[in-house]
């Protein structure tokens, strides 16, 4: 696995607003890993994988009709 991305990176990463990242890990609904927060810290930190989130934007785009495996 590579670097994770902060929400500012995944946001940039899918032409996204910041507000729209947290809308939809709040609803579950985009992959992420919630972190364990720092020392000193109360807050856990939200990380997301650039593979998953590409993998999500495939599962999640909307396929040609017609297009496919020959019949």
């Amino acid at each position: 696995m590579g670097e994770l991305l902060d929400v500012g990176g995944a946001a940039r990463m899918l032409g996204l607003s910041h507000h729209s990242i947290y809308n939809l890990v709040s609803r579950r609904r985009i992959p992420f890993v919630r972190m364990p927060a720092g020392e000193g810290k109360q807050d856990r930190t939200l990380r997301f994988d650039p593979a998953a989130l590409e993998a999500w934007v495939f599962d999640h785009s909307v396929k040609p009709e017609g297009v496919g495996i020959p019949a």
